[in-house]
């Protein structure tokens, strides 16, 4: 996965699809909106029906995702959180698993970071307590 201007695009060896359109992702059914975060910590609801999280936080410190508890969501559940800001080089956007869900099998309730302007991460739940960042 990469992005180019303001969208997301996935390159599957042959070639690239478009995953955003206009602020919404592309699902099997034509595009649903994402949420965009502009605040210094948000939590992702296990009901949430959004994917895409544009973390869009512009004041200055770091910017903290909670991911819900992966036996919460369905297995294949993915989430894509860009720094929609353009500020994680200076200020990181930190993605947080929950209680003991790990992320790539780091330690339990632990985190990543996306430290680049514009950057971003997808994560893949496997429905046993662990996300797989599949792309940074």
């Amino acid at each position: 996965a990469y992005s180019l201007g303001n969208e997301f695009y996935w390159y599957d060896g042959t070639s690239s699809v478009q995953i955003t359109k206009d602020g919404a992702v592309k699902g099997d059914f034509g595009y649903f909106n994402y949420f965009r975060s502009g605040v210094a910590s948000y939590t992702i609801p296990s009901a949430a029906s959004d994917s895409f999280i544009n973390a869009w936080y512009t004041t200055a410190g770091t910017q903290t995702i909670n991911l819900p508890v992966s036996s919460t969501v369905s297995a294949g559940r993915f989430y894509a959180i860009k720094d929609g800001g353009g500020l994680a080089g200076t200020n990181a956007v930190t993605i947080n698993a929950a209680g003991t869900d790990t992320i790539d099998g780091g330690t339990a309730g632990g985190s990543i970071s996306i430290g680049t302007n514009y950057g971003h991460v997808l994560l893949v739940n496997t429905g046993l307590g662990q996300w797989l960042r599949v792309q940074n």
